[in-house]
């Protein structure tokens, strides 16, 4: 395959752990498009929020996949509500491969409420309304990928076995 291979999902699904692993297998290289942001702006991401907004924010996501288009081969694990914007989503489908690790909402909430670099992820209420939105998005992916009680290396393995 010799487009990028771009992780998404809900905050809390695995994509940078599992890009890790997966870049391992495929010997490519992991962007973590959430720290690359980061990098960039020179600040957090929630800091980001708090100064630029959400449309700051997405602006700069936006940005840098584009940017990613012109580099080799890699596996990309996308913030979670990049694949939300229809551009970006536009851009991934037709120039990449897109993999959804599909997780439930009370795991990805598990996961993700003590964390404080989420903060789209701070209050139970928004956070279920804002996974359930998301969903039907995240289904136009190329591949979905079940997460729940799998470690990564067989989820790693799953998504081999489906691009092979």
């Amino acid at each position: 395959m010799t487009q990028h291979i771009y992780l998404v999902g809900f905050m809390g699904s695995g994509k940078s752990t599992i890009g890790k692993a997966l870049s391992k297998e495929l010997g490519r290289v992991c962007l973590d498009l959430d720290e690359m942001i980061e990098e960039r702006a020179g600040m957090t991401i929630p800091e980001i929020f708090d100064l630029q907004g959400e449309p700051g924010f997405r602006e700069i996501e936006t940005r840098l996949l584009l940017e990613i288009l012109d580099l080799p081969p890699a596996v990309v694990a996308v913030g979670g509500g990049a694949f939300i914007q229809d551009y970006n989503r536009s851009l991934i489908l037709e120039k990449g491969f897109a993999v959804w690790l599909n997780i439930p909402v009370d795991l990805a909430w598990e996961r993700s409420r003590r964390a404080d670099n989420r903060p789209l992820g701070r209050n139970r209420e928004s956070f279920e309304s804002l996974f359930f939105e998301r969903e039907a998005l995240y289904r136009m992916s190329h591949l979905i990928v079940d997460i729940e009680g799998k470690s990564p290396e067989t989820i790693c393995d799953e998504i081999l076995e489906k691009l092979s």
